[in-house]
């Protein structure tokens, strides 16, 4: 019997998603090339997890260890997850020409439940790569758009902001502080979940 994969990546001519847990789900590293710096921006997570799903059946965390992964095409990274309330699957598509990427997470309940899907975001420590791997130092930032608590953004500014990158949710959801909303050091957190109604048939949230 073949050993289980540890981990998974995709990306675009843009994008690296680097590194995604099989245990987990969590994208390790987000990368994105960016020209004026002449390299790569690396945005890594603390303890391994910059982008986690987040999944509760009933009030209770699902464990994706058990979780069957494959690749789509050979190159999109997917995983289902057989529960006894229901079917989890999630996909990880970094889309050609296209500088984002998606994470999308459906859960087919068989039986009546309360479900919470949702993402939470780690972001520890930014590199510059280049010849050589340097840390890059300025403080973090994170919000929702104003009216909007499922659009929002997180950035880096050192003298003047370097980049921002927009986050969305579809269906619309719910985002809270999980620390801070501007982070010189240590870990900034911001999670996004979605919950859905009662299911009470058989049916995708």
């Amino acid at each position: 019997m073949s050993a289980r994969r540890q981990r998974y990546s995709t990306g675009n001519e843009f994008i690296t998603v680097d590194e995604i847990d099989t245990s987990t789900g969590a994208i390790r590293d987000l990368a994105f090339l960016y020209e004026s710096a002449r390299g790569t921006i690396v945005l890594r997570g603390e303890r391994g997890a910059f982008l986690k799903p987040r999944i509760t059946i009933d009030g209770q965390p699902v464990s994706l260890e058990n979780a069957r992964w494959r690749l789509i095409n050979h190159w999109i990274p997917a995983f289902t997850l057989a529960t006894p309330a229901g079917v989890v699957e999630c996909v990880y598509l970094a889309p050609v020409s296209r500088k984002g990427i998606a994470v999308r997470v459906s859960f087919e309940a068989s039986r009546p439940v309360e479900a919470e899907i949702g993402f939470e975001l780690n972001w520890r420590t930014t590199l510059h790569v280049c010849d050589s791997v340097r840390l890059m130092e300025g403080t973090r930032f994170c919000g929702c758009l104003e009216g909007s608590s499922s659009e929002g953004f997180f950035s880096l500014r050192l003298a003047w902001p370097l980049f921002a990158i927009g986050v969305a949710a579809d269906p619309a959801c719910e985002s809270g502080d999980v620390h801070g909303a501007s982070v010189p050091a240590g870990p900034l957190r911001r999670r996004f979940a979605h919950e859905t109604p009662r299911i009470t048939q058989k049916g995708e949230q």
